[in-house]
């Protein structure tokens, strides 16, 4: 491309105007070949790729770029017209135009595939590439490439270089944002401020020059660029200004100046507010992306009942090659003082090969041990950081410090879990001891008919013959087996639930069933409650 651009430079100046065509024309017979390498290669090479169709498509590239430099077959007889710039073409010129367009097509297919199948930071630094190359390939082919196979003249090619600052954009912001290459940007603060002051100047004097009448301004005696730069220079380093862009600087460079004493007492009053380990969680993933801001993050735990190991929460989870029940039982595996902070390159030794291969998979840089010295709760596991600064000694005290309060979190979090279970224990012991109760006063509401019944069945061969007697059988007995089902019934229905419902019933109906089932003469007995 950068061949490209100044082989059109050097055609727009107009010195040797066939020589500077045909570098023109030999640089691109390169960039679709080169492209589709590239697009074969990055990130990873796709396995199971045609090798040979790509060496293909490039030793094609080199022979066009031979044809073009050496030969007029691709095209020929350039010259500067009234009507513009406009050439011949050769024989080799339709196969050409099909040969960049099928080549730039196949290699963003390519691309567009890789796109697809990426996850995590791949799958962002891929988007950001796709769409800067589409842009700068879309104006580009349009004005340098069907423009002049449709009319025969290259009355636009000078715009073609103009449609590459799309994807330089796009690809500085993908260097700095999400490390594409893996280049690691470090920019001053003293730069971001002249970057962003030329930036506006340029954009001001552009806007001046095309909607104002920048002639007002020369009486000044001072040009209308200088001006204009002098105005942002001043503006940018003003008082009310500069805080605002330094921090501005500071989040899109992921740079920022972290006060972490203000952090450490910030995230000690949140993490005393917690009363579940998942929230106390919550509140680490949250300081931790406000201060460090890891690329990874991961807290395992083990409740002290025993049960399984569980991971509270799991940052870019898509980002991690290892598995991850690898990754939980190699991070457990680490001896990690509790509360401390241990390196990534000081745990290779003790951990076996497989376990190193997992957890350097996984990208790993700090493993933080959370609990008390004699009994360990949790371990933090952070990746390294998204500006590409290392962990440096105020981070790792920050860190030793928010290790401490965390583990007293999380032992109160588990001490309250703990209490909430022995409550709910209370409560269904004491729910069985009402239960007992009623059941004990629903037998002996029982009792009491089953022995009329009894009674008046001993006296059955003795007054077998009585008619007081038999009406006595006839009257009492169903009405007291009638009891019996009633009481019985609800026995059956009554069971312990450990959710409970409410819902709104009639006081005085509640009223007659308690003393219904209470007292077998209720019916009879006039009651009034106060």
């Amino acid at each position: 491309m950068a061949s490209w651009v100044l082989g059109i430079v050097w055609l727009e100046t107009e010195t040797n105007l066939e020589l500077s065509s045909r570098v023109v024309f030999a640089a691109a017979s390169l960039m679709p070949a080169t492209f589709l390498v590239f697009c074969d290669v990055y990130p990873t090479p796709r396995p199971g790729h045609p090798r040979r169709l790509v060496l293909a498509a490039f030793f094609i590239g080199i022979a066009f770029a031979a044809a073009c430099i050496g030969t007029p077959l691709v095209a020929y007889d350039v010259a500067r017209t009234p009507a513009g710039l406009t050439r011949k073409p050769g024989p080799l010129y339709l196969p050409f135009a099909m040969f960049f367009l099928s080549e730039t097509l196949a290699a963003l297919s390519l691309l567009l595939r890789k796109w697809r199948a990426a996850r995590g930071v791949e799958r962002a630094q891929l988007q950001y590439l796709a769409t800067g190359l589409i842009l700068s390939g879309v104006g580009g082919i349009s004005t340098n490439l069907v423009i002049p196979l449709v009319t025969g003249r290259s009355l636009y090619s000078w715009l073609g270089p103009y449609f590459l600052l799309p994807m330089v954009v796009l690809v500085g912001h993908t260097i700095i944002r999400h490390r594409l290459f893996d280049v690691r940007l470090v920019i001053h603060r003293t730069v971001g401020y002249g970057v962003t002051t030329m930036a506006l100047s340029w954009a001001i004097i552009l806007l001046g020059y095309a909607f104002v009448p920048v002639w007002r301004v020369e009486p000044v005696r001072i040009p209308f660029a200088a001006l204009v730069v002098a105005a942002v220079a001043a503006v940018v380093v003003s008082t009310g200004f500069a805080p605002r862009l330094a921090r501005l600087m500071d989040r899109y460079f992921l740079r920022g100046r972290v006060r972490y004493d203000y952090a450490l007492r910030e995230a000690a009053r949140r993490l005393t507010m917690t009363r579940e380990p998942r929230e106390v969680a919550t509140q680490l993933r949250k300081t931790l992306s406000d201060t460090i801001m890891p690329e990874f993050g991961a807290l395992l735990v083990q409740p002290p009942d025993g049960t399984a190991r569980e991971l509270l929460f799991v940052d870019n989870a898509e980002d991690i090659i290892a598995e991850m029940a690898e990754l939980v039982e190699a991070g457990w595996r680490v001896t990690v003082p509790t509360p401390g902070i241990r390196l990534a390159t000081d745990v290779e030794k003790e951990l076996s090969p497989r376990d190193v291969q997992t957890l350097m998979a996984s990208r790993v840089e700090l493993w933080i041990g959370l609990g008390r010295p004699d009994r360990r709760v949790g371990v933090m596991m952070l990746g390294p950081r998204r500006s590409g600064d290392a962990y440096f000694t105020s981070e790792l005290d920050f860190l030793e410090a928010l290790a401490e309060l965390a583990s007293i979190a999380l032992e109160v979090a588990y001490l309250h879990d703990q209490h909430l279970k022995l409550e709910r224990e209370r409560r269904r012991e004491a729910q069985l001891v009402s239960m007992g109760r009623v059941y004990a006063g629903l037998a002996h509401e029982i009792r009491t008919p089953l022995t009329t019944i009894s009674n008046l069945v001993s006296l059955l061969s003795d007054r077998y013959d009585d008619p007081e007697y038999r009406k006595l059988m006839i009257d009492l007995v169903p009405r007291e087996v009638d009891r019996i089902v009633a009481l019985s019934e609800r026995l059956r229905v009554t069971r312990l639930n450990e959710t409970v419902s409410f819902q709104d019933v009639e006081l005085a109906q509640l009223r007659y069933k308690a003393i219904q089932t209470t007292s077998p003469s209720s019916s009879k007995i006039f009651c009034r409650m106060l």
